[in-house]
């Protein structure tokens, strides 16, 4: 035991002397994601989303739509000049008044849509056989699908007041009561948040989903680590030529393999521990600048434990898998970009848990990806979230399947011939056969 605590002990220092490394692995996550929030919300926040409305009809009826623009932005009392400011689903708008003809507005480069009020608007209201229209005019911006979006909001609710106008005019001919009940004759009332499994869930769970984004992007940010670390155990040794003198110590191979797979895993997890922290702040720090105000996800106690298990078995299972492929390449370089297909596989399954549900994907593909040991890791957190870590062990078991099958295979390399000349072993032992037949011929 203590040869081994020497040997990892060693293993760390060599990783510790790449200071590179070490600060982008567990200093830069913590700066940069804090840094790339601040800006993603400035960002929103100083592209504001505009609008221009011209009324043409500049009456009582035109003005209360005005009125139900500044409603649906949160901005209440301004007088209909110039421009007022608000906010539609956490982006800043801005919607100008002051222009007077159609064409100044769609010359102007700052304008994402163009509301027309046409005249007559207001002689149209009492008309009950007859619909009151309003153009609009939109660019292609980036902007411009929130912009319509305000758009139907503003108007939808105009619709109701116009209704309620038409009903008083109808209620004495058709004998109504109560024109309220046949403005809206349903009530929708909330009656309790449930989990995906069905489960009655708590109040503060209702940005779980958010909660699993964050998760599944600090999950992806835990495979390279432990690839830059892993890569240079082995093929950095043997290019380095300090892996020969290594092994003819009275150390175990098996020793020797297990403190560079510990070291690695040590570090790895403390740099998975700081791109978390990075990417929770980077969120917190964007959804308020998108908001305009402070937003909390969702974290407890149970949520960080299943997170630490999930990054402990990902951070073991690419760790054997570079391992593998360390003790069969010829230099860190080689290692490094074959290792490079982890990290697209791995990027591969964290976008489908991102953009979507692997439970509800086709039995076939499904299988298919449960062949990745990173889909269990997905699913660890996916099932954990839907139900509880009961409905997560089965992946807990398939990630600890594929940890065993990749170190098992690494041992048999590592205490192989080939551990001395990665993948070139097979010509160079067949070149000593010939050389070593001639000799004795």
């Amino acid at each position: 035991m203590k040869t081994i605590r020497t040997l990892i002990w060693k293993e760390l220092l060599d990783l510790s002397r790449d200071k590179g490394t070490l600060f982008s692995t567990l200093l830069l996550p913590l700066i940069a994601f804090p840094i790339m929030g601040i800006v993603i919300g400035y960002v929103f926040q100083v592209q504001p989303i505009t609008l221009a409305i011209i009324d043409q009809d500049n009456s009582e009826w035109s003005k209360w739509l005005i009125e139900y623009f500044k409603a649906v932005i949160g901005v209440h009392g301004v007088p209909a000049k110039h421009m007022c400011v608000g906010a539609f689903l956490g982006r800043p708008v801005i919607i100008y008044l002051n222009y007077t003809d159609i064409r100044s507005a769609e010359v102007d480069p700052k304008i994402d849509l163009i509301v027309i009020i046409p005249k007559n608007f207001s002689k149209l209201v009492p008309e009950v056989n007859v619909k009151i229209p309003v153009y609009y005019e939109v660019k292609t911006t980036s902007r411009a699908d929130i912009a319509v979006s305000i758009l139907w909001s503003a108007v939808s609710n105009f619709e109701r007041h116009i209704t309620e106008a038409r009903l008083k005019i109808l209620a004495p001919s058709a004998k109504i009561k109560d024109i309220e009940n046949l403005r809206n004759p349903v009530e929708i009332k909330f009656y309790r948040l449930l989990r995906p499994s069905g489960a009655v869930a708590k109040p503060e769970e209702k940005n779980i989903y958010l909660t699993m984004m964050v998760l599944i992007i600090a999950l992806f940010m835990t495979i390279s680590p432990p690839i830059a670390f892993i890569s240079d155990s082995v093929a950095g040794e043997r290019e380095r030529k300090t892996l020969e003198c290594l092994l003819v110590t009275p150390t175990s191979r098996s020793q020797i393999l297990v403190s560079k797979l510990f070291s690695s895993i040590i570090l790895s997890f403390l740099s998975s521990g700081a791109s978390t922290i990075g990417a929770y702040i980077m969120y917190m720090l964007m959804l308020s600048g998108l908001s305009g105000g402070s937003i909390t996800l969702p974290i407890s106690i149970e949520i960080i434990g299943v997170f630490s298990l999930t990054v402990f078995l990902t951070v073991f299972v690419t760790v054997s898998m570079a391992l593998l492929i360390s003790c069969l390449s010829d230099s860190i370089r080689s290692a490094q970009s074959k290792s490079i297909t982890i990290s697209m596989i791995g990027s591969l399954v964290m976008f489908i848990g991102l953009y979507g549900d692997i439970d509800r994907l086709p039995q076939l593909i499904r299988i298919l990806l449960y062949f990745i040991p990173y889909t269990h890791s997905l699913q660890i957190l996916n099932q954990y979230m839907k139900f509880d870590i009961y409905h997560a062990v089965p992946h807990i078991l398939c990630l600890i399947a594929f940890i065993m099958v990749f170190l098992g295979i690494s041992v048999k390399v590592f205490n192989s011939e080939r551990v001395f000349f990665g993948s070139k072993v097979e010509g160079t032992v067949i070149k000593s056969r010939k050389r070593i037949f001639k000799f004795t011929k």
